[in-house]
């Protein structure tokens, strides 16, 4: 299987489950329309798609200046055509930019430039772009654009944290207090979790010989949504499986897979939740 370094763009739309919820049909016609626009943009810098499910993009360039070139002219270009429709109709997305080592199989990339691309692109604002930091030292100076920092970030299955750097500019502020808030009430509400667990298991059978699992059931209803935006729903549902996965760390407590909580989320119904 053949290796090389590849430049890759990844970029899909802001909330598009909650749009197609509410019109399917005209969702799916807004998203060709724009899919036009972005496969055009990527053709004329020459990248290749070589990914496309839903409401995602994957493609692959040779040149980080041309990804990044062409990311923006999408954004911008996506901002101009919201501007002419009705809000209720306008579609945003987000895009993230990275360079990587990636395995060719046939027509299709695989491997952590792939993986991370993906995991960058949550981490963008609607209508905007996040790129890494290899990205931003090989365009520096050579672009009439400008990234902020936003911090380095764990990114989900990635091993290292990466630095992210965020256009347009002033949103990456609200990117790094995200990520912030969002590691302090995970471990608030993981600790606060485990201690409930440790007093359920020494309080019973704590003397007992036990078998698997060794401690006490846990579920996690998966948090809710209640800010005013619903492109903020990502943060609630990282927030879900970042606690899941500190609790999972813990040998003696059994951690049930967070879909089993998911029918709970509207409806806590102790008595049901215990059967």
């Amino acid at each position: 299987m053949e290796r090389r370094l590849a430049v890759i763009l990844a970029a899909d739309v802001v909330g598009y489950s909650r749009l197609m919820g509410v019109d399917e049909e005209e969702t799916l016609s807004t998203l060709n329309a724009c899919r036009l626009l972005i496969d055009e943009r990527i053709e004329v810098h020459r990248g290749r798609i070589f990914g496309s499910a839903g409401d995602s993009v994957i493609a692959e360039f040779t040149s980080p200046v041309e990804a990044v070139r062409c990311a923006v002219e999408i954004q911008h270009e996506l901002e101009a055509r919201n501007a002419a429709l009705p809000e209720d109709r306008r579609m945003q997305f987000r895009v993230g930019v990275h360079i990587g080592d990636v395995m060719a199989e046939v027509d299709n990339l695989l491997g952590d430039g792939v993986n991370i691309a993906a995991r960058l692109e949550a981490f963008a604002p609607p209508g905007g772009i996040s790129i890494s930091k290899q990205i931003e030292e090989l365009i520096a100076g050579k672009l009439d654009i400008t990234f902020a920092n936003a911090g380095r970030h764990e990114l989900k299955n990635i091993a290292k944290p990466l630095e992210v750097w965020v256009w347009p500019p002033e949103r990456a502020v609200r990117v790094r207090r995200v990520a912030q808030a969002r590691r302090q009430t995970v471990a608030i509400i993981a600790l606060a979790a485990i201690v409930a667990a440790a007093g359920v298991y020494f309080a019973v059978d704590s003397d007992g010989k036990r078998e698997l699992p060794t401690g006490p059931r846990i579920v996690l209803i998966p948090f809710k949504n209640l800010g005013n935006s619903p492109d903020d729903a990502f943060f609630s549902e990282g927030l879900s499986r970042d606690i899941n996965a500190y609790l999972a760390a813990f040998s003696n407590l059994f951690v049930i897979a967070p879909a089993a909580g998911t029918k709970f989320r509207d409806n806590p119904d102790c008595e049901a939740i215990r059967s």
